[in-house]
């Protein structure tokens, strides 16, 4: 399973992993699952579950600690 780590932060706005994690989400294929790992402290969870609502994407925490927030992210039918 691909895993998408959103911790980087590029210097430019046209590489922020909001970006990358939006472009990914317009290409996954109904099934598809992607664990994406996050630092709640720079992208919040909601900010992904709102992006991902309007493309028919759910969100679920695996795993959570202070600092890092890993998420199945999965395209329903």
């Amino acid at each position: 399973m691909e895993e998408l780590d959103l911790r980087i932060q590029p210097r430019g706005c046209t590489d922020h992993p909001l970006i990358w994690l939006k472009k990914r989400m317009e290409n996954m294929k109904t099934g598809e699952k992607i664990v994406v790992i996050t630092d709640p402290s720079i992208i919040p969870p909601d900010a992904i579950r709102v992006m991902a609502a309007r493309k028919n994407i759910v969100v679920e925490v695996i795993a959570e600690t202070d600092d890092e927030i890993k998420l199945l992210v999965e395209k329903k039918g």
